[in-house]
């Protein structure tokens, strides 16, 4: 059975310099955790050029200077670690006379994969603090990487078009869900529908628990980080 690598073990791979899996560990996780980090820099008060870059800066700096090799499960969730990284990237990069565009050797650019819609939010979110738009945005996609997931275990099973139709549900598209246009749609009875929808809950949960616990220790409680994610996305 081949497991699918936790959110610790590829920030580990990632921080081994010159280990074969480094490379692609550091671009899936630069992918992933592009939007909290530029969400935080931009209310930081920077424009989203400035903000663009910093972020292309600190991303390409975990690996110029090999800041991940310090990461470690065991003093707590990666959230923090990543959010103080980007505090102290911020703080060097303020008292440096030239600022200097990063880039080099790396050529990555995750933002082209947000979405219009995803970066005027976390522009417009004036309310909030870095820390909180930060931890806003780190909520949100660990919601994208949960559906993502549970999207792949459908498609593998062979139900595709059941997860493309019942997926407004998980999504919020959908306000009461019309069971009678669902089961016309999918051919199967109402009640067929409501199993679905049911098992689609029930699977989003445990698939969104363990994105959650992949970024913790085994010492940290996932159902209240769970509860405190959900907190952040209702302010």
């Amino acid at each position: 059975m081949k497991f699918e690598p936790t959110r610790w073990s590829l920030i580990v791979a990632a921080g081994q310099r010159g280990g074969r899996d480094g490379p692609g560990a550091l671009e899936e996780l630069c992918k992933v955790y592009w939007a909290p980090i530029y969400a935080f820099i931009r209310r930081k008060g920077y424009s989203t050029e400035a903000a663009e870059d910093l972020t292309q800066g600190f991303l390409t700096s975990l690996i110029e200077r090999n800041s991940l090799s310090s990461a470690d499960p065991v003093r707590g969730k990666f959230r923090t670690f990543l959010l103080a990284c980007v505090q102290n990237y911020l703080a060097k990069e303020l008292r440096r006379e030239n600022t200097e565009k990063r880039g080099g050797k790396v050529i990555f650019t995750p933002l082209r994969g947000l979405d219009q819609i995803e970066r005027l939010a976390i522009q417009a979110a004036h309310d909030r603090t870095p820390e909180q738009s930060f931890e806003r945005q780190w909520a949100l996609t660990v919601l994208a990487q949960s559906l993502k997931r549970l999207e792949e275990n459908w498609k593998k099973k062979g139900k595709a078009e059941e997860f493309e139709a019942l997926k407004p549900v998980l999504t919020g598209e959908l306000g009461k869900v019309p069971y009678g246009e669902l089961a016309e749609r999918l051919k199967r009875t109402p009640n067929a529908v409501k199993i679905l929808v049911h098992r689609l809950r029930t699977n989003f949960g445990q698939v969104l628990r363990e994105e959650i616990a992949q970024t913790l220790t085994e010492n940290e409680d996932t159902d209240a980080e769970l509860r405190y994610l959900l907190e952040v996305l209702q302010k």
